[in-house]
């Protein structure tokens, strides 16, 4: 806004001195002010490009800081998903050796993500939860493990609280979005 100030106040001047009586447009070129105001304007101008280029780069550091957490939330609710989805393949047969294994599958892919994920361009949020749901997913995999193991030897096992690992990953994910919201 500066920049376009100070332009008009040059072009006014300019059209002054070039319709003044004492010469026209190549008096003003000469003239020992001209190449202060040129600088003057041409600093304003640089000035207000640099500040346009800093707010660019700062807004798409901050989109791509958003994108990070939208997909740290999505991970997380995926997490939560697969508990839900054992917590009720459990409840209503139980497990068999059969669904066993793609149970374990299916929660160390999930697990194995949140390991993937690389959290040196991240935020202090999103590290925590990914930290923190890692955990969780390291405790469900290896519950799922103990059922298998206890499956293929015909021995009897403890109820898993699926509920308490699902609430877990959700209070994560809830924590994570107060933390990030804007």
């Amino acid at each position: 806004m500066l920049s376009l100030v100070a332009v008009a106040v040059f072009c006014i001047a300019m059209a002054a001195i070039a319709s003044g009586p004492s010469g026209g447009f190549i008096v003003f070129l000469s003239h020992p002010a001209t190449a202060a105001w040129a600088q003057a304007i041409g600093a304003l101008v640089a000035v207000c490009v640099a500040w346009f280029i800093a707010r660019g780069e700062h807004r798409a550091a901050d989109r791509a800081a958003q994108d990070r957490v939208a997909a740290v939330k999505v991970i997380l609710q995926e997490c939560a998903a697969d508990i839900e989805f054992l917590r009720k393949r459990s409840a209503a047969a139980g497990f068999t050796p059969q669904n066993i294994a793609a149970s374990r599958l299916m929660i160390e892919t999930a697990a194995s993500t949140l390991d993937q994920m690389s959290l040196m361009a991240m935020g202090p949020n999103e590290v925590v939860a990914i930290m923190r749901a890692r955990k969780v997913m390291r405790r469900v995999v290896r519950h799922v493990g103990l059922v298998e193991t206890c499956l293929a030897e015909n021995r009897p096992y403890e109820a898993i609280n699926f509920e308490g690992f699902a609430s877990n990953i959700q209070r994560i994910r809830s924590v994570l979005e107060a933390a990030t919201r804007r």
